[in-house]
Formats: C-alpha cells, sequence, structure tokens
C-alpha cells in the first residue's frame, strides 16, 4: 500500500571487498526437451560456465523425474565441463524442474553458511520449465527462495513456459532470458555478477507483526547528456520473527 515504513540506510559497496559467487546451475534431460534444445542447452552452460572468475563456485545438477548433482560446488572449470559433458545418470523421462531448484537453493545456502558468508548465492534455471513430478510446488519453492532471498534466473530452451519462467524469476528477484546466444550470456554472468558482487545495503526498522510479505519498490533516477533516465524495480521480503 506504499505506506512509509521508516528511515532507509545505505551502505556503499566494498569494491575492494567484492565477494565471489556460488550459482547452482540446474539442467532439464526430461522428456519434453528435445536433442536439438538439451544440446543447445550444453552449449549455452559450458559457454556460461568459460565466464566465471578464478574465485567464483558453480554446481551442476540434471533433472528429469530424479535429480541428480552431477558435480558439487567447485571451481574448477574442468570438473565443471567434464560433468556438462557427461551423460545424466538415473535421473528418468519426467520433469521436477521445481526439486531440482530447490535443491540448488539449498546447496547454494548451505554453501554460503561453510564460507561464513563471503560467498554469495544464486540459482540458474536452464529448462523449458514445464513442471509435472516435482514434489515441492512451484509457490512454496518461490518462498523458500524470498526467506532466504537467493534470486532464481530462468534460462529457456525448446517449447518454453514463459509464464512460469518469468514469474519465478520475476518473484525471486532473478530475470528470465530465452535461448540466449553466446553475447546474451556474458551479459547474463556480467549482470549476476553486478548484482551480487556489487551491493548496496539497506536496512531499515520494519514493526508490521500482520503483514507476511513486504515489497519495496526501488526507483532510481539517472541524469546525463541525453536526460535523465528512471527505472523501478520491486522485491519481495518475508519478515521473520
Amino acid at each position: 500500500d506504499t505506506t512509509l515504513v521508516g528511515t532507509l540506510h545505505l551502505s556503499k559497496p566494498d569494491q575492494q571487498n567484492s565477494k565471489n559467487i556460488a550459482a547452482a546451475l540446474t539442467m532439464d534431460y526430461s522428456q519434453s526437451m528435445s536433442t536439438k534444445s538439451k544440446k543447445k542447452m550444453e552449449e549455452a552452460v559450458n559457454t556460461f560456465v568459460s565466464f566465471k572468475d578464478a574465485g567464483d563456485f558453480m554446481e551442476i545438477i540434471k533433472f528429469g523425474t530424479y535429480v541428480n548433482v552431477t558435480a558439487p560446488f567447485t571451481n574448477d572449470l574442468e570438473v565443471l565441463q567434464y560433468a556438462i559433458d557427461s551423460f545424466p545418470q538415473n535421473i528418468s523421462d519426467n520433469t521436477s524442474f521445481y526439486d531440482a531448484v530447490y535443491t540448488g537453493l539449498e546447496d547454494g545456502v548451505q554453501f554460503y553458511e561453510s564460507h561464513s558468508g563471503n560467498i554469495l548465492p544464486v540459482v540458474l534455471g536452464f529448462t523449458d520449465g514445464h513442471d509435472n513430478t516435482s514434489k515441492i510446488s512451484r509457490n512454496k519453492l518461490m518462498l523458500e527462495a524470498q526467506i532466504k532471498q537467493v534470486p532464481v534466473y530462468t534460462i529457456g530452451y525448446g517449447n518454453v513456459d514463459v509464464h512460469s519462467l518469468k514469474y519465478i524469476a520475476e518473484e525471486t528477484g532473478g530475470r528470465y532470458f530465452s535461448t540466449p546466444d553466446p553475447e546474451e550470456l556474458a551479459d547474463l554472468y556480467t549482470t549476476i555478477s553486478g548484482q551480487l558482487k556489487k551491493l548496496y545495503l539497506v536496512e531499515w526498522q520494519y514493526d508490521n507483526p500482520d503483514c507476511d510479505e513486504v515489497t519495496v519498490i526501488v526507483k532510481v533516477t539517472y541524469t546525463c547528456g541525453n536526460g535523465t533516465l528512471v527505472a523501478f524495480a520491486n522485491k519481495k521480503f518475508i519478515p521473520l520473527d
């Protein structure tokens, strides 16, 4: 309702100590993905991984009916590329996309905690977005991502459920991409890296125990030689006790 809830305190990012990312990459090998789409997906994941900084960690998760962590978090590029190119084992033909993203979410949070908060988790879902077997629901998945403040980026291949993938990305603070080419994948890495590594910390006092969800609206005004540009972004938060 755009009610004023208090004063915001803004801290500048410390560029000298910018943190690395821990990206869980989920890859869809279900029956709804054609051989051509799977090939494009593998090429895209390989390209994305090649952009990573030396201190970035990534995890490869392949899924169909079942979810298989093919390579736990590592910063070894060769290990990641081998996992991406390896044939998926014991995953079957249905689609547990939400379960795969949830696995990446949980693994990322655990990795973050084991590194004393010095690495920032994110999940990337390479998929067509059609889920038919997950134990976790889409809404429960998004709630968990919002509580843990882990953005989910979705990258569509094949016959894509665009609405679902956009919804997941937008509600968790990520972004949706459709069959990106190598240049767009470079932009994707730059976007994620910039979002997670160059943070501004915003703090405020919130005191409304009757509200289960808060949407913060950020307005940015940028003035340059071409005029004044204005952009808005929304971010949902779940207040904790």
